[in-house]
């Protein structure tokens, strides 16, 4: 069970605001931007490497998904006809030893089945993973929903990876607005602090 000052440093880590631009990533995927809405090949999105064989760069509003973009004008679609294990994953440059946070937002489209989207962080070198969050989705009813999870830098090199994990034949699933940020000095201080106190249980 978790201790009172812990659950308050988390509930204080996540409400607090970052302070730095962070890491430029392309998580608007409005680089290439397509002039008219539509449904698009994601072979040329930079920045990011796709794998899974059934994503789509869309722009909002297009005929077939009925949705407009979280920002920007564009987001990325996957598991069509029902696939999963969809991946998007980008290296970062990061400082070892520095907390990020990584934030980002899904929707369902054309259904109202449960899907899934695994985020995390890892070690580019060590393939150890630093963070992670299990974003689950339950229809188009909800809307864009946000998502978030801290990790520690270990090296000067970090995969961001997105994984969709669970899919169905009834919808698909968008991502949009990823973000990778350095928390607030505060906050940074007391994600350390909660660290070593659950280490020294």
């Amino acid at each position: 069970m978790r201790s009172a000052p812990f659950a308050a440093m988390l509930a204080s880590f996540a409400a607090c605001s970052a302070v730095s631009a962070g890491i430029e990533l392309n998580g608007s995927f409005e680089t290439a931007l397509h002039e008219s809405p539509g449904r698009y090949d994601i072979s040329g999105l930079d920045g990011w490497t796709a794998t899974g064989g059934s994503m789509l760069l869309e722009r909002g509003v297009n005929g077939v998904s009925n949705i407009e973009a979280h920002s920007g004008d564009q987001f990325v679609s996957m598991g069509h006809s029902g696939a999963v294990g969809d991946t998007l994953t980008q290296t970062l440059r990061t400082v070892e030893g520095q907390a990020y946070e990584v934030s980002f937002v899904i929707r369902s489209i054309q259904g109202n089945a449960m899907q899934a989207l695994y985020a995390s962080a890892a070690d580019q070198s060590s393939g150890v993973e630093l963070g992670s969050v299990l974003a689950v989705d339950f229809g188009v009813g909800a809307g864009w929903t946000e998502h978030r999870f801290a990790f520690v830098a270990a090296s000067e090199s970090t995969t961001l990876k997105l994984l969709h994990s669970l899919g169905s034949t009834q919808a698909n699933l968008a991502v949009d607005s990823i973000e990778v940020l350095v928390p607030a000095p505060g906050v940074l201080a007391a994600f350390g602090l909660g660290l070593i106190a659950r280490r020294r249980r």
